[in-house]
This record gives structure tokens, sequence and C-alpha cells, in this order.
């Protein structure tokens, strides 16, 4: 996805597919293109209007949008000037976790050294990438130079013909009768050459290799590897975020005396004290009956316990807790016992020691009074507005939580089972992408399809397709050798008719028909030089991308063999954990957490990669393609020994995503202006201006 244009009060912002450098903005401005950026990433629709780009369509930028492009999926596609700042010393913990972790140095050192690992990993896939693409352009400079070479040799024999015949000289007299042959000849072979034309052009429009290659895409098994579900990545950030929105709602609460936590404590306190006054209490006999009724209805009790410490369904949990303690009463009340815990410790319900029941009774009503103050702030929670959506929401997000993990988890939280929720890798391409692709190139061949066919209708149409075009490219090769047979027939026949018609030409046209050929030769000449001056510099980009990518490789490598270290000279110190040669890559725990990338130095290097591995994650981070990456100002000030080499390196990966940079450095600016395609230079619109 690239955004095409950005509107706003007064002004709108024209961006290049591929980079873009935007100077002078005002800060209202600035920040309009910001959120924008993260609006779109974050499936919000930005308080700018303008067009997007996906797949070669465009969208306007309105309340449709996040939903038509599959957006929303909480990328970071925003770099400042403090991303860049190296971790300073009174701040060491990585990115994504608390000062309460429980982790050693040892564990820090892990964590940071696979960090490091993912970063280069994710850089080298970018950077490999971009050097396969650099050598499939070298070879299509290649045959394009070959192609003008051939047009050359061509030319050059034009011109020995022009001056064959100049040199000839003109002969006065009528047309033989071996012209008007010629003549004839041509116009049938014409002819023939242009049905020919025409079937070829047929077998190019139907051309069965993209179904071909739809249909075996769509019919690959599995690769089996495994990444982070999206889904359930994007659920577990909103569950966090909900949680952090409840805390802010209790401790408001408890400012006002009325904390949620205190009074939770209250309740724990004052059931374990009414459950030690009851183990005084003796049990009368019960039959077995009794005793399995009574445990059943304790066990409901528990049960609905439980529900009322969650968040979900709170009000239902109360109704279904106050009807279980109501049954189990009744049972206890029919056997003898005043309360469950009477009955578990055996205590004579006769000749009990006054104390003890004075306990028990002061107990009960603790019990009863914590437990009323505990309802009464649940229900003031519950009729604040705020609070009450909230919890809504949160009772949404949990039963998706469970319909993504097949249950409720038997134990620990849901956001850690979340985060670890792996799925197959299909790549960019879901299998409804492809049937959505097999259906426009099948009506593109004119075949009687329906845009919203079944799956098994399109697939049994597309094999049909390729059964009936089986023979396609025979008849192909067929039809293009008769195309140059008849081509160089053709060209003999004028030839011919040139020589015996320059007889009857006077010497003037002879010598312009030369002077033409010999200036046609010297333009594919030009073009000559001018395709070899590009296969050059291809080729001299391709050996600098090679070149990186096996740096990038080399640092991929080093980073795998620190990890392996770490974590093998932990296991030789405490005698468990990873054993000796375990791959480094089997669990990277911060991959794909935003935030993640490898702490920065200040050289150029450090900060390449760090935004080789931002653009990798921006790559294909939904259904809608790459999201755009916004540079606020990060490379603003810096030395140009360290940031031109960073800004070349952003120019040549906007080929895959594409740079929105955002500066007030006339420098940089500069180096736009200088660099031309496909870095274009913006000035802010007079109205944007700062």
């Amino acid at each position: 996805m690239r955004i095409h244009e950005l509107t706003f009060d007064g002004g709108t912002l024209e961006f290049h597919p591929n980079m873009t450098v935007v100077e002078g903005l005002s800060e209202s401005a600035r920040a309009a293109v910001v959120d924008a950026a993260r609006a779109l990433a974050e499936g919000r629709v930005p308080r700018a209007r303008g067009v997007l780009e996906a797949h070669g369509v465009l969208f306007d930028i309105d309340e449709s949008a996040p939903s038509l492009l599959g957006l929303g999926t909480g990328v970071d596609v925003v770099v400042c000037r403090d991303d860049l700042e190296p971790a300073r010393a009174d701040n060491p913990l990585p990115s994504g976790t608390s000062a309460s972790a429980p982790s050693s140095v040892e564990d820090d050192e892990i964590k940071t050294a696979r960090r490091a690992l993912e970063a280069a990993t994710k850089a080298y896939e970018v950077l490999k990438e971009a050097a396969d693409r650099a050598e499939a352009e070298l070879q299509v400079a290649a045959e394009a130079r070959q192609r003008v070479m051939v047009a050359l040799d061509q030319a050059r024999r034009d011109r020995d013909t022009a001056r064959a015949r100049m040199q000839q000289g003109p002969r006065k007299g009528p047309p033989s009768d071996r012209e008007y042959e010629i003549k004839e000849e041509i116009v049938r072979v014409q002819a023939q050459m242009d049905e020919v034309a025409e079937t070829i052009e047929l077998l190019e429009r139907t051309d069965p290799r993209p179904i071909q290659v739809l249909l075996d895409e769509y019919r690959k098994p599995p690769s089996g590897k495994l990444v982070p579900s999206p889904e359930a990545q994007a659920l577990a950030d909103q569950i966090v975020n909900l949680r952090e929105k409840l805390a802010e709602v209790e401790a408001r609460f408890a400012a006002e005396g009325k904390d949620i936590t205190e009074l939770a404590d209250r309740v724990d306190r004052a059931r374990e004290e009414l459950a030690a006054a009851e183990r005084a209490m003796a049990r009368p006999q019960l039959t077995p009956e009794d005793e399995r009724e009574l445990e059943e209805a304790h066990e409901a009790v528990l049960e609905a316990e439980r529900k009322l410490d969650s968040f979900m369904g709170r009000k239902k949990a109360l109704q279904e807790l106050e009807e279980a303690k109501r049954r189990e009463q009744e049972i206890l009340d029919r056997v003898g016992f005043p309360t469950w815990a009477a009955y578990v410790m055996g205590a004579s319900l006769l000749n009990v020691d006054p104390v003890a029941e004075q306990r028990l009774e002061r107990a009960r009503q603790e019990k009863e009074e914590a437990e009323r103050a505990w309802e009464e702030l649940l229900g003031e929670l519950e009729a604040d507005p705020e609070y009450s959506s909230l919890l809504d929401e949160m009772e949404a997000a949990h039963l998706a939580a469970f319909d993504l993990l097949g249950g409720e988890p038997e134990e620990g939280d849901v956001v850690d089972h979340l985060r670890a929720l792996m799925v197959p890798d299909e790549g960019e391409v879901t299998k409804s992408d492809l049937i959505d692709a097999l259906i426009y190139q099948l009506q593109l061949r004119e075949v009687d399809v329906a845009d919203d066919a079944p799956e098994d209708v399109v697939l049994a149409a597309a094999q049909e397709f390729l059964d009936e075009t089986r023979d396609h490219w025979d008849r192909y090769a067929v039809m293009k050798e008769e195309q140059v047979r008849l081509g160089n027939r053709l060209r003999e026949l004028k030839e011919e008719l040139e020589l015996l018609g320059a007889q009857v030409e006077t010497p003037e046209e002879l010598e312009a028909k030369y002077r033409a050929a010999e200036a046609k030769v010297e333009e594919i000449l030009k073009d000559l030089e001018h395709a070899t001056e590009l296969e050059a510099e291809l080729a001299s980009q391709l050996e600098a991308r090679q070149a990186l990518a096996e740096a990038a490789k080399a640092k991929v490598d080093a980073a795998a063999e620190r990890v392996r270290e770490l974590v093998e000279g932990r296991a030789a110190a405490k005698g468990t954990g990873n054993a000796p040669g375990e791959s480094p890559y089997g669990n990277l725990p911060y991959a794909d957490e935003e935030g993640d990338e490898d702490e920065l130095g200040s050289s150029s290097d450090d900060i390449e990669f760090f935004f080789l591995s931002r653009l990798a994650s921006l790559r294909a981070a939904g259904p809608s393609g790459s999201f755009p990456l916004v540079v606020d100002r990060a490379l603003d000030g810096i030395d140009d020994a360290k940031r031109l080499p960073v800004l070349e390196k952003l120019a040549e990966m906007s080929e895959s995503v594409q740079v929105i940079y955002l500066t007030e450095d006339p420098a940089i600016a500069e180096w736009a202006a200088s660099r031309g395609d496909p870095v274009a230079l913006v000035k802010a619109p007079a109205q944007l201006v700062a």
C-alpha cells in the first residue's frame, strides 16, 4: 500500500510512489501526516483525507478504507529521532519489559542478543530481495541492449543498401515486369503477416501461464512454517489496552476511598476467618447421598466464585453465586450444618464452645458486610458508563480470544496464550486472494465465471481452460516462426523492389535516402551507448547490493553465534536450559513485537540496519501489502558521513516500501533535489508552511 496524496485544511500533498522528501511543513501539518500514517496502520480513519494505492488500484481515504483494505495491524510506521538514540545507562531494560520483570542479567543479555538476531535476519531478507530484484533488472537491461544491437545491424544493412543504390546511380525507363510481380507478392505476404500477427496477439491474450501459476500456488501444500498469528497479536494488544483503561477507572474510584483491591482483600480475609471459625463445628451423621448432594452444591458455589473474579459477565456471575449459595445453604440446613466449613471440619453442633460460637458469629457478620460492600462497589463501577462500556468490550474481546484459542485456557493469562498462538505462514497471498486472482485472469480470457463464483467452480473453470489450451505454446511457436519467415521474405522483396526502383529515382532522392539511413544508424548507436551505460550501472548496483546482502548475512551469522554462546554458557553454568548446539532461531521471544529493534549505536551501519529491520516489518504487514514508512526529521542535523549512506539505502529500499521523509534540514532537501528518481522533493504548499 502507498499513500498517493493527503489533503488537509488549506492544502494538498502529493507523494512519490517510492520516496518523497517533504520540506517546510508547519508543526500542525507535520503532525497531521504522522497521524494519517499511524491511523491507517491502526485501522482508524485519519483526520486527513486523500487517496491510497493498493495492488495497483486507487482508493479514497474515507470511513470504509480501513475495513476495505484490511488495515489495523498496529505496526509502528513512524521513525523519530528518539528511535535512533542508543539506550541510556539509566534505562537498561530491553524494550517490552518492565522494571518488575524477574529476569537476570544473563537473561537480559540473551533477550537482547535474540532481538539483534531477529533484526539482522529481517534486514538480510530485505537486502537479499533487493539484490534479487537488481539481478532481474540487469537481465532485462541486457536483453534490451541485445535488441538494440540487432536493430543496429539491420540499420547498418539498410544504410549499406542505400549507399549502394546511390553509387549505382539512376536508370531511366518504365517499371519492369519484375517490379509488378514483387509489388503483388508484397501485398500477399503483408496480408499473411497481418493474419499471423492477429493470431499471435490472441494467443498472447489467452496466455495460460498466469492461470497455471495461480492454480499451482493454490494447490501447493502448506510449508509447515509457523508464525505468530497477526489476529491473536492484535487481540492481545486490545485486551492489554482495555486492562489499562479499566485500571485507570478503578484508580479514580480508589482516590475517592473505594479501592477495589483493598475491598477484595477484605472479602478474602473475612472468608478465611469465617472458614477458621467454622472449623470448630462438629459434623452430624450424613448418608452418602447427602454428602454427594452437598459436595455438588458446594462445587457450584466455587465455580460461581471463580467467575466473579473475572472481568467478564460479572452481573450474571453474581446471580449464579447467589443461587448456588442459596441451594447449598438449603442442603446444609437440612442435614444440620450451619456452614460448609462446619461440614468439612466435622465440629459438633451440640454443646458448642461459646467463645467459638461468638467468633463464628463475628466472622459471619464481617463476611456479610465485606461482601455487601464489595457488591455495592461493583454496582457503582458497573453504573459508571465508561467502566460498563469497557467491561462490555473486555467481554467481547475475551469471547473472541476463546474462539481463536479453541476454548478458555485452563490456566495462565489469556494474553500469554494469544501471544504464543502460532499459525501456518501463508506469506502475502491467501487462498482467497488466489481465487480472486483466478477469477480476474479467467475473465480477461473471456471465460464465463462470476465475480462471486464458489471456490470449486472457479477451480474447475481454471482446470478446464488449461486442458483446452494444452497445445497453446506449440501453436504460438509455429506462429512466431511463420512471422519470422514472412518478415524475412517481406524484407527481401522490399530490398529488391528498392534496388529496382532506385533506377528511376533522381540522384537527390537516392542521396536523401542514404542520409536518412545514416542518421538512423547514428540514432541507434546513441541508444546502444545508453543501453550499455544502463547495463553497466545496473551491474554495479547488483554488485553493491550483493555485497551489502553478504555483509548482512555475516551480521546474521555473528548474531546467531552470539546467541548460541550466551545460551550454551548459561546452560553450562546452571546445568539446565538449551543444550549445546541448539539453534538460536528456535525461540525469538520478542520477534514481531512492536519496538523490539536492536539497540542502536551511533554508526551509520547501525542506523541502516535499524531502518532495514523496520522496513522489513512493514513490507508485508497486512492484506493490502506493505505500509508506508514515515521518517519524522530523524536524520536532520546528523553528519553527512552518517546520514547520506542511510538516505541512499532508504531510496533503494523504497522500491519495496514507500518512504515519506519530513524534514526541516535544507541539506536533506538539497540531497533529494539532486538525487532524482526514485526520490521526489516536495515543497510544502503556502497554506501548510511553518
